[in-house]
């Protein structure tokens, strides 16, 4: 179907998109409340994080001329630099570069951002705030050439904020550009898209899983599959995906 160039493929990537991106949500979700209800969130005084990182700490912008271009990224990707020229071209003529600078919040936590960033210098970091105070958890730090937001096409809400913690430049794309894209170039994107969903939602699994045994290592007396675990399970296939 991809190479007729059918809707139904594009139909079927949207369709998968969406389910994966539910799926990741859900999963972050249920990891928030492990965080808040049953592990030391930061204590008021120490909870600043946010706060200090949104602080204007800079207000240089950097030299158009020191932007790296998206092509580069683009060729090095490990789908699309098996695109066409024409369609790695495309696909960079739809992002747009922008400049920010320290402490700015790039994507905020809760916000239905329809935007795509490729960070293309400078440094981030994402942070989950985890409680009404203002508590917040470092998931990660990005570094040029990350992918940031990559099912926002799907009409997810951001699960976590991205805040730059140095002057740098994005490119960035947003769902109305994405959707004029050449057919074969949409298509193009629409596979990066559910490959970033699946990561996503491979990660947010792990992290659940490892916060449910961290859950139930502290908390043995009260976890409900404790009197069930050592019960005899029925032959039969293993536990598959659903």
């Amino acid at each position: 179907m991809r190479a007729l160039g059918s809707p139904v493929h594009d139909a079927l990537l949207r369709r998968a998109i969406a389910g994966t991106t539910h799926r990741s949500q859900v999963f972050d979700r249920v990891l928030a409340q492990l965080q808040v209800g049953k592990f030391a969130a930061p204590a008021s005084a120490s909870s600043g994080i946010f706060r200090r990182l949104w602080r204007r700490v800079a207000r240089t912008t950097p030299n158009p001329a020191e932007c790296p271009p998206l092509t580069g990224f683009l060729a090095h990707h490990p789908l699309l630099g098996r695109a066409s020229p024409p369609v790695r071209a495309a696909i960079a003529e739809a992002f747009t570069p922008q400049a920010f600078r320290a402490g700015q919040v790039l994507l905020r936590q809760g916000d239905a951002d329809a935007r795509v960033l490729v960070l293309a210098a400078g440094q981030a970091d994402v942070l989950r705030t985890i409680d009404a105070r203002g508590g917040s958890m470092l998931l990660g730090r990005l570094e040029p050439g990350a992918l940031v937001g990559v099912d926002a096409f799907a009409g997810a809400a951001r699960t976590a904020s991205i805040v730059a913690t140095t002057a740098g430049w994005v490119h960035a794309m947003t769902r109305d550009t994405f959707e004029r894209l050449p057919p074969a170039a949409r298509t193009a994107w629409l596979e990066v898209t559910l490959a970033g969903s699946v990561r996503r939602f491979e990660a947010a699994a792990q992290a659940l899983q490892a916060a449910i045994g961290v859950f139930a290592s502290r908390h043995e007396e009260t976890t409900p599959w404790q009197a069930t675990a050592t019960a005899p399970q029925p032959a039969g296939e293993a536990w598959k995906q659903r």
